[in-house]
């Protein structure tokens, strides 16, 4: 296990762990949907794998990511310690996909490929 793989896993717990802090109801989509990605995470059979192509899903390029964390500082403008655990959470994503992320050139080859198929 890789020290990526623990960082998220306790980016996902400092995530439950803010929304305990402020009530959020643990039947609820916040706190189920947080604890499904640890349950997934902790049981797959090859977390580092499991962990890079939920990156590279979540957060495909550079724009989805400024987006992505643009959204999460509206919801959570009130409630500062989930924001903070959320943006750490996708922060760890980030640094792990940017390194997938599909280049102008990539981009253009494929959708060439992809019209004269």
């Amino acid at each position: 296990m890789n020290n990526f793989n623990l960082n998220k896993r306790s980016a996902i717990v400092k995530v439950i762990q803010a929304g305990i802090l402020y009530k959020k109801k643990k039947e609820e989509k916040f706190m189920q949907g947080y604890k499904k990605r640890y349950t997934n995470l902790h049981q797959a059979e090859d977390p580092d794998i499991y962990i890079l192509n939920n990156a590279k899903e979540y957060i495909p390029n550079e724009v989805k990511y400024i987006a992505i964390k643009r959204q999460y500082q509206e919801w959570y403008k009130n409630e500062p310690e989930i924001l903070q655990a959320i943006l750490k959470l996708n922060d760890l994503y980030y640094q792990l996909a940017k390194d997938y992320f599909a280049t102008n050139e990539e981009i253009e080859e494929e959708a060439d490929d992809f019209l004269n198929s």
